[in-house]
Formats: C-alpha cells, sequence, structure tokens
C-alpha cells in the first residue's frame, strides 16, 4: 500500500511533463505567416463584374492564421464608395498541403456612380501586428437594369472616317458592319434605302439569328450584322439608317439605330484606256439593281389621249366614291393601251364625308359621356376611332402627289447621259417620292426611278 501511494505524485509529475513538451512543441513546429507574406496580401474581386447600386465582392486570404487572430478596421473610402458588410471565415488548407488553418475574410462595398476605382489600403492587425492591405484596382460598371443597348459601326480598313465624316469616290464599295452592345437579344433588323446608291447586306451573324437570350452580362460588343454601301453620283450623302430592336438587360425592347455620318462622295474620273474593264463593271453595278426592261410595243399615246386620261383621273378623285362613271370610262382608256395602274383616285369628297361623320360621331361620344350612358359611350366612342382612323389614311393617300407619265425612261440617277434605265409606257401612274431641282423620283408600282419635271402631268 505505501508503494502505490509513492508512485501516484511520479505518474501525474511525468503526465504533466507530457503535456507541456507536447504544447511547446506545436508552437515551435506550428506554421506561421511570415511579415514578407502577410505585406504582399490585397483584397481581391470576388466576382467578375461590378455593378452600382449593389453589393460589390472583394475577399483576402491569409493562410495559417486563425480567424481570432486577425481583426480589420476600414478606414475611410472614397466619394460613391460605402462600406455595406464583412465577415471572417475559416480557410481550409488546400488538399495535399502542409498548410494549417487560415482566415478567408469577405467584404462588400456599395458604389454610387461607374468608373474605375483604386480604394485606399485598410488596417488589418494579423497576430497582434499591424498591417495596411490594399484593395485591386476595379472597373464599376452601370447597374444593367439601368443600361440601354447601344450600336456602333465599324468601317473596312479603306474607309478613313474622322469625326464621323468620311470621302470616297462614286461607284467605291463602302463595306461596314454594325456592332451591338448591352443587348440580351436582337428581334428585328430594318434598314432605309439611300437614293442613288447600292445598298445590301453581306453577312449576317449569330447573334442576329439566334432566339436564345444572352443573358450573361458582358461589356464587348457583338457583331449583328454586315453591308456593302455605293454611291452612285457625287454630292453630299447620309449614311444609310440602320434601325435594330433589341431586348435590354432590364426586359424592355428598344429601338436603337446607327450613329450619324456624313459622306462626301467626289466624281470617279475613269481613263478611257480603262473603259473596257472598269467602266463595263460600273455600269454593271446599275443594272444588278434596275433591270433594263424591254420597249413595249404599244403605240405611244398621243397628247390629248394622255390629256383625256389626267382628266378622268381628276374628275374620279373629285366624284362621289361609289357608282363613279369617271372611274369606270379610265380603266376602260388603260385597259385600251394595257396600262398596269393598279391605284384608283382616292375621293376627296368622300374624305370631307368622313371628316364630318367623325366630328359628328365625337361630339355625340362627348354627349354619351357627359349623360353617363356606358354602354352608347362605348359604341360611339368604337365608332369615332374606325371612321377617324379612315379619315387619316384617305387624308393621306389625298395628299401624295400624283401624275400620269408621258412615256420614256426612267432612271437610276437624275442625270440624262445614263447608259443603263428602265421604260415606262405613256400613261404611267406615278407617285412622286421627291423633288431636286428639274428631277422627280418617282414609283411606279414596285419601280423607283427618276424623270424630268416636264414628263409628267400632274393629278390636282
Amino acid at each position: 500500500m505505501e508503494k502505490s501511494t509513492e508512485k501516484k505524485p511520479v505518474f501525474i509529475f511525468r503526465l504533466l511533463v507530457l503535456f507541456l513538451l507536447t504544447f511547446c512543441s506545436s508552437e515551435i513546429f506550428a506554421k506561421r505567416a511570415s511579415y514578407e507574406y502577410v505585406r504582399s496580401l490585397k483584397f481581391l474581386k470576388g466576382q467578375e463584374y461590378f455593378f452600382t447600386l449593389s453589393d460589390c465582392t472583394f475577399y483576402l486570404d491569409i493562410k495559417n492564421v486563425l480567424p481570432e487572430n486577425v481583426t480589420v478596421y476600414v478606414n475611410s473610402l472614397p466619394e460613391n464608395v460605402s462600406f455595406v458588410s464583412s465577415k471572417k471565415e475559416v480557410l481550409l488548407p488546400e488538399p495535399d498541403s502542409d498548410d494549417d488553418i487560415g482566415t478567408h475574410i469577405v467584404m462588400h462595398l456599395n458604389f454610387a456612380k461607374p468608373g474605375t476605382y483604386k480604394i485606399k489600403s485598410i488596417d488589418v492587425i494579423v497576430n497582434g501586428i499591424f498591417y495596411r492591405l490594399p484593395f485591386e484596382t476595379v472597373q464599376v460598371y452601370e447597374n444593367p437594369r439601368n443600361l440601354m443597348p447601344e450600336l456602333s459601326v465599324e468601317f473596312d480598313d479603306e474607309t478613313q472616317v474622322k469625326k464621323n465624316k468620311a470621302s470616297v469616290l462614286a461607284g467605291e464599295n463602302v463595306e461596314f458592319t454594325v456592332y451591338a452592345k448591352y443587348a440580351v437579344q436582337i428581334t428585328n433588323i430594318s434598314w432605309t434605302l439611300p437614293k442613288d446608291s447600292l445598298f445590301k447586306e453581306t453577312l449576317r451573324y449569330d447573334f442576329a439569328e439566334s432566339s436564345n437570350l444572352k443573358s450573361d452580362f458582358s461589356d464587348q460588343k457583338i457583331p449583328v450584322i454586315s453591308f456593302s454601301w455605293q454611291p452612285l453620283v457625287s454630292g453630299k450623302f447620309s449614311f444609310p439608317e440602320i434601325k435594330i430592336i433589341a431586348l435590354a438587360y432590364n426586359g424592355s425592347h428598344m429601338e436603337i439605330k446607327t450613329p450619324d455620318y456624313e459622306f462626301s462622295v467626289g466624281k470617279n474620273e475613269i481613263k478611257k484606256e480603262d473603259e473596257s474593264a472598269t467602266g463595263k463593271n460600273f455600269e454593271n453595278s446599275f443594272r444588278e439593281n434596275f433591270p433594263v426592261e424591254n420597249k413595249s410595243e404599244n403605240t405611244a399615246m398621243s397628247f390629248e389621249e394622255l390629256y383625256n386620261l389626267v382628266s378622268l383621273r381628276n374628275k374620279e378623285r373629285h366624284s362621289f366614291p361609289f357608282f363613279n362613271k369617271y372611274r369606270k370610262e379610265r380603266i376602260l382608256v388603260e385597259e385600251k393601251f394595257a396600262l398596269e395602274n393598279y391605284e384608283n383616285e382616292t375621293s376627296v369628297v368622300a374624305v370631307i364625308i368622313l371628316a364630318v361623320m367623325s366630328i359628328l360621331l365625337f361630339a355625340v361620344s362627348v354627349f354619351m359621356i357627359v349623360t353617363k350612358k356606358t354602354y352608347g359611350t362605348f359604341i360611339c366612342s368604337f365608332a369615332f376611332l374606325l371612321v377617324f382612323t379612315a379619315t387619316v389614311i384617305c387624308g393621306i393617300k389625298c395628299s401624295e402627289k400624283h401624275g400620269i407619265f408621258k412615256g420614256g425612261v426612267i432612271r437610276p440617277i437624275p442625270e440624262k447621259n445614263v447608259s443603263s434605265a428602265a421604260e415606262l409606257k405613256s400613261g404611267s401612274l406615278v407617285c412622286v417620292q421627291s423633288e431636286a431641282g428639274k428631277w422627280l423620283y418617282v414609283k411606279h408600282n414596285e419601280t423607283y426611278g427618276w424623270i424630268l419635271k416636264d414628263d409628267m402631268y400632274e393629278i390636282k
């Protein structure tokens, strides 16, 4: 009994010594973050893109330092930057690594305006040592819900554009590509055909063809469509207007158009010795979009016959629209000369009648509203909208300038000496699109071109 009592203090002493040795050895052999290592750290971006008015994440990983040995102090931040929150987490070592547990710091900041931000270093205490650690420089973009799609144009290397102005020669091709930015999807593409020039689509890219939404944000411009444009005459040209309906990041559909450019087109002086090659190619460019029609075998209408046709259309225009005898006579004349005039004259009398009906229906609708007759209000308002719409449409048709062409060539450009031109029959009905000096740009069915003012008898 006495021997066991004597051994007990010795056993306890040995356990105490073993514990102290284990503790001291763990402190001695444990990995510690060096001063140079911590000084080399900085807060990194936690996401690919930073946006205004949203929480933007930075993170800092410190290996071999427990979270309780790290303290972060947020100093003064730049203008338009505000502190949201921060937290410390345990950083587990990577597999097959000799590192010990570390600290993962997450910090959320908010940016009020877009721009490039370089945030000043903030105070961090690691294992009792004071450090000032910087942030990674970041680019902050406008919040996608506030971004509107944009269009831009890139020209080929041969077209030099400075400050939205360029100079080319008549007959030269201008190749360009339209790019979209901040668009999720392209739903429609349209353009206005420029006068006195050839214009065609050369390539439509996948982004314009795809029906899938591009949900991920991108600040890069994406090619949409390419064109070839060839001004045919000298002078000042506005750049072809191209409109695109694009889906924005906020879900709205926006109509956007290409920027405005001004082109100065100079005369293309073709040398005589080159006419066999270059001249023919330039001439063929007209024929591609303006084919020559065979001359009509019908005998040209005399002045009296033309005058009679114009007179019949004038009377048709100013007569009651129903049971119009002048329309019947005019149709017989046009059938006699095999004229393809598909449009009838819009009756001025009909426009006046519709306008009066619109006024009366509007007055009745107002009366119904005042007397609080719901059913009557609905019927009268609906009738008013229908009649008013018909009035506007007929009024627009009446305001268009029409005439009877005395016959001859219709040119792709307003010049007499043009080798390629289409020919229209005497008595053809033309609609004036625009005027340029003594020239008229007209439309006959699906044919467009220039004629002299003196070659058309206006229908009034």
